[in-house]
């Protein structure tokens, strides 16, 4: 499976690189503008530095600016000028995202490094960050940062920022490793966890946990996060409902209906609205479109609407050009 999930990626890369007309999935839940009046939150895997960055960091640039605070995943350092990609973002936004925080994921040589970041219009008041195990028990090349915002009138979040494996039991690990850790913060403050699951293939089951909890499924054997589930004693605790996550998109769309995610089967016939990846319509079916990009809140945040954004390519050149092989998520917070 992870031979096959590397192949596609490659295969679906060479493709968006080389497109040259485009189909666009057509999407109920279009990104709203400005008009949120409470706290807009988005998630956008940027995609590293793979070609045409100027042009597509300038469509990101404009992307990002109907967000108060947005993580960004794959941000690696501009080979070309030496410099931080969420750096360049933020610069080129004169002043819009005062705030932003980065943490390398694994250090590897200019061009190759990999990191993290949150970009900011309210202050960041402190941070931290998590280096998730493997499965083998060392650390792994991924990681969780967390930043405890203040939006104002005395009122805190805290934000995790994520890019979760894509080996699929050692996701599940992953997901009740990240839990456990969430769960050691201040329930009092609000959480948001953005990022990019990884979630492909239907491989819904880490999500599930950190969504629905436990159930007599998901403690059988026959579940694909047994061991995980196992290897966490106090697991009945950290998934008690109270401390439950509520998903953004299918809480505002609806789940099992049309127009949202629901539940799918390899090869279904039309990838339905919700879905972030891959960003273009594939009509060859190289990889099943998947929703990867999420936004996850609890602890009393009221989710008002939720968008996707980064559907339409740029034209450069007369080449249509996608900002990134993701599409974004967005969601209006209010808190309680």
């Amino acid at each position: 499976m992870r031979k096959l999930r590397t192949t596609s990626a490659e295969l679906k890369r060479t493709i968006l690189l080389h497109k040259g007309t485009s189909t666009l999935l057509q999407m109920r839940g279009e990104p709203y503008t400005s008009t949120c009046p409470y706290l807009s939150v988005g998630t956008y895997n940027i995609w590293n530095i793979n070609p045409m960055w100027p042009e597509r960091r300038d469509g990101i640039v404009d992307l990002l600016r109907v967000l108060e605070v947005v993580g960004l995943q794959e941000i690696r350092v501009d080979p070309d000028t030496q410099t931080n990609q969420l750096l360049q973002i933020k610069d080129l936004m004169g002043g819009h995202f005062p705030y932003h925080y980065y943490e390398k994921v694994q250090d590897e040589q200019v061009g190759s490094e990999e990191g993290l970041g949150i970009l900011s219009r309210h202050p960041i008041l402190s941070t931290m960050s998590y280096t998730f195990q493997s499965e083998s028990g060392g650390p792994s090349h991924r990681k969780c940062i967390q930043a405890l915002l203040e939006i104002g009138d005395g009122v805190q979040v805290n934000l995790f920022v994520t890019h979760l494996t894509y080996g699929d039991t050692e996701q599940c690990h992953h997901a009740m490793q990240l839990v456990s850790w969430m769960n050691t913060f201040d329930p009092a403050i609000p959480q948001i966890l953005v990022g990019d699951m990884n979630s492909y293939f239907d491989f819904e089951w880490p999500m599930d946990l950190l969504t629905d909890g436990l159930n007599p499924f998901s403690t059988s054997i026959f579940n694909p996060c047994h061991d995980a589930l196992q290897a966490h004693s106090n697991a009945a605790t950290l998934l008690a409902p109270q401390h439950l996550f509520v998903d953004v998109w299918p809480e505002v769309h609806g789940t099992g209906t049309e127009g949202a995610p629901g539940r799918r089967w390899w090869g279904a016939p039309t990838p339905p609205p919700g879905y972030t990846f891959p960003s273009f319509e594939d009509p060859h079916r190289i990889q099943d479109a998947s929703r990867p990009d999420r936004i996850l809140v609890r602890y009393g945040l009221v989710v008002r609407d939720s968008g996707l954004f980064g559907a339409s390519p740029i034209n450069v050149n007369g080449q249509q050009v996608y900002l990134s092989d993701h599409r974004g998520v967005s969601a209006c917070l209010q808190h309680k």
